[in-house]
């Protein structure tokens, strides 16, 4: 059985793929984040349709914690790109370039319908460049990418495939006349106030092993190259993605870049749980049922509506009175920690600080403020009757604001913490302008746990460690431990007084 990385957001698109010289035309699957998402996948980008496109998947260095395999193949130039604007009509092919070396073989783009450009078979021009030809018509909006869920043939001679990357852009209408290109006082007005921010705000800048001189000296260069705005900002999200920081953003047309995808492998499998569950129910994206007569509750976001995580709690409320309760954070990435703070007060006798953060200031006189206790109150209109009775199961999906309610649950909640190490990322980002439209987020705290120990790059770790390993008669080991801790081992009655409290 393999992991499960959660969750992929892409739209339904046509594919044209060529592997080993056969070409065919064929669906491909729409993968949502919600009650109806796959159980495995990649964890890439955003779709056109979601805002959130990247311009680079894992970045520099390996595949990932723990792995030597070669990295994934980014783009680091397309022309034209992600939210182009006034594209000249008589274009008549798109330009896709690589860091590295790449498998000319095959190729993967992903397409369809009135809003494809596509024109004939795409073409290597080099081991680094894709040419693929276009015809396209004044005033019109165009959407493709290279590589879907469904086809993944643009890869490395190493074979490792690129993460989708998604192309939309618009055309000028007929007779307009080209926009003014920037200016290189303008792409160096954008580039300093990008350096004096990541200089005096970003919180991380003295954890980073980076040459920042060199940085921002590649950054110079390859902006050379930018045309306009957009082009600038994928520019500097591009070269951004050495920080390897999930929580560096830039924004600019209407979107937004992300400048680090990490190759996260979730310990879940979704439809082993949906299997594994009775009285099942997915409402949103919130997933209800018992296991081995158990409460079990998954929290897939701290984002979307308040309605959606007001069924969550009306979920604990209703099971107040059960053995203990099992809350699933593992496909969990974060959102908004206030969110974290309404579940975690459920089970929160009294107010228990669980974090501290430092926040960085340029105004102050050593640069930073604080540090900041940060706690959570119980709900005065709810008793928690759970409080000391739940196990949470983690893994390293969970980071930012669901590495904060970890430990809510673990210092407040009385709840012990079941599975694999979070991920290891907090930084709070905050907006930070560069002019020509776009945008920077940067992290601005550096979280710690209540004594004192950084999250970032470390994460939090479990009380009780479960690897990932299933097995056939052992479908999903950390849910199962979840359950001893609770009701105690199949086939055996309920744990004695301390038993399982590891």
């Amino acid at each position: 059985m393999t992991r499960t990385a959660w969750p992929l957001v892409f739209g339904t698109l046509l594919t044209l793929s060529s592997a080993v010289g056969t070409t065919r035309i064929e669906p491909s699957a729409e993968v949502t984040g919600g009650c109806d998402a796959p159980t495995s996948g990649p964890l890439g980008p955003g779709s056109p349709g979601s805002g959130s496109p990247g311009p680079g998947s894992a970045g520099p260095g390996s595949a990932g914690p723990g792995t030597d395999r070669p990295r994934a193949p980014t783009v680091i130039w397309a022309d034209p790109d992600i939210g182009d604007t006034g594209v000249d009509p008589a274009l008549k092919e798109l330009r896709i370039e690589f860091d590295s070396d790449m498998d000319t073989g095959s190729f993967s783009v992903c397409g369809g319908g009135p809003t494809y450009p596509g024109k004939g078979q795409p073409k290597w021009l080099d081991p680094r460049t894709l040419l693929i030809p276009i015809s396209v018509e004044p005033g019109q909006t165009y959407t493709l990418s290279i590589n879907c869920p469904s086809a993944r043939n643009v890869r490395s001679v190493q074979g490792r495939p690129l993460e989708p990357y998604p192309i939309w852009f618009t055309t000028r209408v007929a007779d307009a006349p080209a926009a003014a290109e920037l200016s290189a006082e303008q792409r160096a007005g954008v580039l300093d106030a990008l350096r004096k921010h990541i200089d005096g705000s970003y919180s991380h800048r003295s954890t980073r092993s980076l040459d920042w001189d060199q940085l921002h000296a590649r950054l110079r260069d390859r902006a050379g190259r930018a045309r306009s705005c957009a082009v600038l900002a994928r520019v500097i999200a591009r070269e951004l993605s050495a920080l390897r920081d999930v929580h560096v953003t830039v924004r600019a047309a209407g979107g937004t870049l992300k400048t680090h995808v990490p190759e996260r492998i979730a310990n879940v499998d979704r439809a082993v749980v949906q299997s594994l569950l009775t009285d099942f129910a997915c409402d949103g994206t919130i997933v209800t049922g018992l296991y081995r007569g158990v409460p079990y509750l998954l929290i897939p976001s701290w984002s979307g509506s308040a309605e959606e995580h007001q069924r969550a709690l009306r979920f604990i409320d209703a099971h107040g009175d059960a053995p203990g309760m099992i809350v699933d954070m593992r496909m969990n990435s974060g959102g908004d920690e206030r969110l974290a703070q309404a579940v975690a007060a459920r089970f929160t006798v009294r107010p228990t600080v669980y974090a501290r953060s430092r926040v960085r200031s340029p105004d102050a006189p050593e640069g930073w403020t604080g540090p900041f206790d940060r706690a959570v109150e119980p709900d005065p209109a709810h008793r928690a009757k759970l409080h000391g009775k739940c196990v949470v199961l983690m893994g390293p999906q969970c980071m930012s604001s669901t590495e904060s309610f970890l430990r809510m649950m673990r210092h407040a909640g009385g709840a012990k913490l079941v599975g694999e190490a979070s991920y290891g990322s907090s930084g709070n980002p905050k907006p930070f302008d560069l002019g020509c439209g776009i945008t920077v987020m940067l992290p601005t705290w550096v979280d710690s746990d209540i004594d004192g120990a950084p999250i970032e790059g470390r994460g939090v770790m479990p009380d009780i460690v479960v690897p990932w390993t299933p097995r056939k008669d052992d479908p999903d080991p950390v849910l199962e431990r979840a359950a001893e801790l609770l009701v105690g081992p199949r086939g055996k009655g309920p744990p004695r007084e301390g038993q399982g409290r590891e």
